[in-house]
């Protein structure tokens, strides 16, 4: 049986105490540390119950749970261990959960003798006895029965036999493991020689010695403060399914520790992931009665402590008001939640912010459920003991009706300023008028299954519904049928209505789904799922049906259930559509970052934006045109937008040029050939020329006069259907990807050609002194400039696309997929940052991702993505940007117990989240 993914451990030792306690410490420090570069804590993880176990009073649990956990077992056979309890038992549990076949044998007793006519262990093998009759064939093992002396003393665990335990366990061949630690070894011994020269020259040089003892100090604290990062990247990465305000915190404290690539992975997914939830609210108090305005701008929070807590959504205020010591039963706002009714089983509150804000009693002593009208006039109080009895007061007249013949108490909603309804946990619900209380509906009926469901209402109890298997079904009092939705099977912690009836949402077990109702009960609607919030208290549909607010322990979580991106935004520049078979549109920002250019249709149609403000605003257009390119300048602040114009009586180009002065616009006759089908293109530095490769056809255009002043076919032998290419940003280089061909990298000076690896591309380009190859197989290779030495390969498959952009400083590639979303990596170590989607074109009739292009800014804090038929959109990629976003949601600060279960590290004296970062991040 293979090991599951995600294992803690690469080995178990399972040994006898009293036999092997000495060896099995030692044999785990020496696996640990075996071939181990010098900057990691250890090769292996290995598991050894004294070593790896705190105290615990479920003994058997504990390492149950760290088999479990192993990928490995490694057994130290001998005398005592055959007879050992907690060996067999260990033994017996990794043979019924994993297989023979991940168990590694090491003989620390002698004793060990296969018989090859039984195909088993010898009868006189001193073997556990769960051992004998489950290998297939005699195993190989490790001998260290001879590694202690005659008196008892310890001898040294020979390497290569080390390495013959740690191979399997690190996956490579014994004497290739072997030989890279002897290397290391001799680094080890270089390093100590080294060492002692310091020292030798240290008996000379004090004052040397102190500098070099402060940078080892320094390196000691380095290393100390990367391990720290990387801890509290992993911890946020682990708690975003559940805690999504503390994974924010700790993924910025990682990468403000230390800003490398992992604490820069660990940021951006946590910042990316559940983009509906949107913000964090803390309460100071668990949780224990929720409720939101109409209007959507208010939502109000009862605590256990007796608190009630009122955000405003609008203006960014919080306001806290006690009401006692007992917990809130209920809350209920009006339209604009100025006004909020409060129960808490002792009584019946109106907290009004027009007037005092202090809490006013209504009289009710028993209260557990309040209502209140739009206008905050009528408040309706339920009080279920000592027999259910409904007061209604009207807040203008101060009038107050009572009546003690209540039949249903679950919920309770005031709807317009005319009729209370209360609504029982099984269906059956009732309508009373507000002046009087007289019954003008109901219905006594329940409309719910027996057992097994989870009840819900909406806000103002016009709607009760039920989930059950998945099942959820809803009705609006007094109107039969309601709607129908289906979710996950299981049972169902809360389940809410909105207002209109149109959509529910259920919890379960840490995860919330809201689901679109309809009345087509054979074809329901797919479910929304929403995570990171944890187990999930209450929840309320926010002034529609598109927001929704979530109650865990002491925290409101805010959700937009129209957001699909958090760090994407639409610039409203809208890009031309072309024919389904028109290629990508085609991109370029200036060096600088402040202008870019994009050319859709058929390629037939451009624009140049200035980026500067916040307002994308166009600076020139052209249309009408044959073909247009974009060229990026290599000093000042121009992007071209060039295009080839059917002009008589002779062909010419018309150039636009964005630059500080605004936008220039002149036609450049063109003396020799036309512009058409280009490749790739550059303006060379200096800005008085432009580079063109068309085909294979390489040219240099004076921009000036229009003439081609250098002209190159780099085309070697019969290549044909030129896909992909680029031209460095010298323009002594192109690389050429065809269709059905090899990479090809030439030399425009002398036209010599070389081929870069083997197989075909379907993206290529220069990323500053390395070359990028997709192939069409999807892996991404990265070679040196030269196209001699691929570097490193990243993995990729069909799913990815030719839309491939580098950051300017060539450390990280952005790579868009088939199903609209762009991955990040970092180049130099192959990591992946993360993945986040891209708004769709609009009305594209065919893929809209195959006619996408992306590309960095100039300083690598955003990329821009155009899409046929769609708009130009800007993602945020700078990581202080991504610090803010994440403070921003997290809506607090990590708490000093938090840092300290977490980080293991001294405390830092502020931890405010938005203090500003040390040093420039990556």
């Amino acid at each position: 049986m293979a090991a599951p993914p995600g294992l803690t451990y690469d080995a178990f030792i399972s040994y006898s105490h009293s036999h092997d306690s000495l060896l099995g410490r030692v044999l785990q420090e020496r696996l640990q540390r075996f071939a181990k570069p010098w900057h990691r804590m250890r090769a292996l993880r290995v598991f050894r119950d004294q070593a790896s176990l705190a105290a615990n009073p479920g003994l058997w649990a504990s390492i149950e749970a760290a088999l479990s956990s192993s990928e490995w077992l490694i057994l130290l056979v001998s005398p005592d261990a055959a007879g050992s309890i907690w060996v067999e038992r260990e033994l017996a549990w990794w043979l019924e959960h994993r297989s023979a076949q991940r168990l590694l044998l090491v003989s620390t007793g002698g004793g060990l003798v296969w018989d090859q006519d039984t195909g088993d262990w010898a009868a006189d093998a001193v073997v556990p006895s769960v051992l004998r009759g489950v290998l297939a064939e005699e195993p190989m093992w490790v001998e260290l029965s001879d590694v202690w002396s005659a008196h008892g003393e310890w001898l040294e665990i020979p390497d290569e036999r080390v390495a013959a335990i740690a191979a399997p366990l690190r996956g490579v061949d014994k004497d290739e493991l072997y030989g890279e630690h002897l290397r290391l070894h001799r680094r080890t011994r270089r390093a100590v020689w080294s060492v002692v020269i310091i020292l030798m020259v240290l008996v000379v040089l004090t004052v040397t010695g102190a500098v070099v003892a402060l940078d080892q100090r320094d390196e000691a604290r380095t290393q100390a403060r990367l391990a720290t990062s990387r801890l509290l990247a992993a911890e946020a990465v682990a708690n975003l399914g559940t805690r999504f305000d503390l994974a924010q915190l700790l993924a910025v404290e990682g990468y403000r520790m230390d800003p490398n690539p992992q604490t820069r992975a660990a940021l951006f997914q946590t910042v990316s992931a559940n983009p509906r939830l949107v913000r964090c609210l803390h309460a100071g108090g668990a949780i224990t009665a929720l409720a939101t305005s109409a209007d959507g701008n208010v939502i109000v929070a009862g605590t256990a402590a007796g608190t009630v807590v009122r955000w405003n959504l609008k203006d960014g205020t919080r306001t806290e008001t006690r009401i006692g010591d007992r917990a809130i039963s209920d809350v209920a706002a009006g339209l604009d939640g100025r006004t909020v009714a409060v129960a808490d089983g002792a009584g019946a509150f109106v907290l009004d912010a027009a007037a005092t804000g202090r809490p006013v009693a209504l009289g009710t002593p028993r209260a557990t459920k309040v209502a209140l009208s739009a206008t905050g006039r009528y408040v309706a109080v339920l009080e279920p003991e000592p027999a259910a009895t409904l007061t209604v007061r009207d807040r203008r007249t101060g009038g107050v009706v009572h009546d003690a013949a209540a039949t249903a108490s679950e919920a309770i909603g005031i709807q317009g300023e005319s009729s209370v309804t209360l609504v029982g946990g099984n269906g059956t619900w009732e309508r009373r008028r507000l002046t009087d209380l007289r019954r003008i509906g109901g219905s006594s009926s329940g409309y719910s299954p027996f057992n097994g469901f989870t009840a819900g209402f909406s806000a103002d109890a016009g709607y009760y519904g039920y989930v059950k298997y998945g099942g959820v079904n809803t009705m609006a009092t007094g109107r039969l049928p309601g709607g129908a939705g289906r979710l996950p099977g299981g049972l169902y912690d809360t389940l809410e209505i909105s207002g209109d009836g149109r959509y529910a949402a259920a919890s379960q077990s840490g995860r919330m789904y809201v689901v679109e109702l309809t009345a087509d009960v054979e074809h329901p609607r797919s479910p929304l799922e929403l995570t990171g919030s944890g187990s999930v208290k209450a929840m309320r549909f926010l002034g529609g049906d598109d927001r929704l607010v979530s109650a865990t322990g002491e925290t409101v979580f805010l959700w937009d259930l129209r957001k699909t991106t958090r760090i994407t935004a639409s610039t409203g520049a809208k890009i031309a559509m072309g024919p389904n078979y028109a290629p990508p549109p085609r991109l370029a920002v200036s060096p600088e970052g402040r202008t870019a250019a994009v050319v859709g249709g058929f390629h037939n149609e451009g624009d140049v934006y200035d980026l500067s403000g916040r307002i994308l605003r166009r600076l020139a257009h052209a249309e009408g045109v044959s073909d247009a390119f974009v060229a990026a300048a290599d000093t000042g602040r121009r992007v071209f937008l060039i295009a080839s114009t059917d002009g008589q009586p002779a062909p010419a180009i018309r150039v636009w040029s964005a630059g500080p002065d605004g936008q220039r616009v002149r036609d450049v006759p063109l003396g020799q050939g036309d512009l058409t089908e280009v490749t790739a293109a550059r303006v060379l530095p200096g800005g008085g020329s432009v580079a063109i490769l068309r085909g294979g056809d390489y040219d240099v255009l004076d921009l000036t006069s229009g003439r081609i002043t250098g002209h190159r076919n780099l085309r070697p032998g019969a290549m044909t259907n030129l896909d992909t290419g680029d031209i460095s940003r010298d323009g002594t280089e192109v690389v050429l990807g065809p269709r059905d061909g090899p990479v090809v990298l030439a030399d425009t000076r002398t036209g010599r050609t070389r081929t870069v690896g083997t197989g075909t591309s379907n993206r290529v380009l220069f990323a500053g002194d390395r070359l990028v190859v997709q192939r069409s197989s999807g892996q991404l290779e990265v070679w040196d400039g030269s196209g001699v030495t691929r570097r490193r390969t990243l993995p990729g498959d069909a799913g990815y696309i030719p839309a491939i952009a580098v950051s300017p400083d060539g450390t990280t590639v952005a790579r868009l997929r088939g199903d609209g979303t762009v991955q990040l990596a970092d180049l130099d170590t192959g990591d992946v940052l993360g993945a986040f989607p891209l708004p769709p074109g609009a009305g594209f009739g065919g893929d809209p991702w195959s006619a996408t292009a992306v590309a960095f800014t100039a300083d690598g804090g955003e990329l821009l993505s155009a899409t046929s038929g769609g708009v130009l959109a800007r993602t945020v990629l700078d990581p202080a940007a991504w610090v803010s976003k994440a403070c921003e949601i997290a809506g607090r600060e990590l708490s000093a117990g938090e840092w300290e279960r977490f980080a293991h590290a001294d405390q830092p004296p502020d931890l405010s989240c938005g203090r500003p970062l040390r040093g420039r991040g990556l």
